[in-house]
C-alpha cells in the first residue's frame, strides 16, 4: 500500500469520477442551450410589433382626448394623429418589404384616469424611443433604420408633450 492510498480502490475511483465529469459536461451542456440569445428579429416581424404599438397608442390619445377639452384636447388629437401617421407609415414599410396588408387588430382603450394614463404613455414614449433605436442600428435596410430614427425622435417629441400636459394637469 502507498502512503496516500488510503484503502481506495484506483479502478472505482476512475469510475465515479468519469460520472462526474459526464454528468458535468451534460449539465454544462444544458446550461449552455439555456444561456443561448433570443433569436434575432425580422424587420417584418419588429414592424408588426411597431404597428400594433403606435395603432394602439393612437387609440389610447382619441379617448383621452374625448374626456378631454380645449389645449389638452387639441394636443392629444395631435399626439393621436402623429401615431396614426407612424402606424400608417410602417404599414406601407411592412407590405414594401412583405408584399403583404397588414391591418393591426381593433384596439380598446382603457383609460383609468387622465393624469395616470398620460404618465403611462409618457413611460411608453421613451421605451418606444429606445426600441426604435435599437431597431434601427439592428436592421440591415438603410431607409429602414432612417424611418426608424425619425421614429425614435416622433417618440422622444411625443414624450416631452406629454410631460408638458402633464405638468398643465397637476
Amino acid at each position: 500500500m502507498d502512503a496516500h492510498d488510503y484503502g481506495i480502490d484506483a479502478e472505482k475511483l476512475r469510475a465515479v469520477w468519469q460520472r462526474v465529469m459526464a454528468a458535468k459536461s451534460v449539465g454544462a451542456e444544458q446550461e449552455r442551450v439555456r444561456q443561448a440569445p433570443p433569436p434575432m428579429k425580422t424587420d417584418a416581424e419588429r414592424l408588426v410589433k411597431f404597428i400594433d404599438a403606435a395603432s394602439a397608442a393612437a387609440a389610447i390619445y382619441r379617448a383621452c382626448a374625448s374626456r378631454s377639452s380645449g389645449k389638452v384636447r387639441r394636443e392629444l388629437m395631435a399626439l393621436s394623429s402623429a401615431q396614426t401617421t407612424s402606424a400608417q407609415k410602417l404599414r406601407a414599410r411592412y407590405y414594401i418589404l412583405t408584399g403583404n396588408n397588414y391591418a393591426p387588430p381593433p384596439c380598446c382603450p382603457y383609460i383609468i384616469s387622465l393624469p395616470k394614463t398620460l404618465a403611462m404613455r409618457f413611460e411608453a414614449e421613451k421605451s418606444a424611443y429606445s426600441d426604435y433605436v435599437k431597431a434601427a442600428n439592428e436592421t440591415q435596410d438603410t431607409s429602414l433604420s432612417d424611418l426608424y430614427f425619425a421614429l425614435a425622435a416622433l417618440s422622444q417629441r411625443n414624450a416631452d408633450a406629454l410631460l408638458c400636459l402633464l405638468e398643465s394637469l397637476l
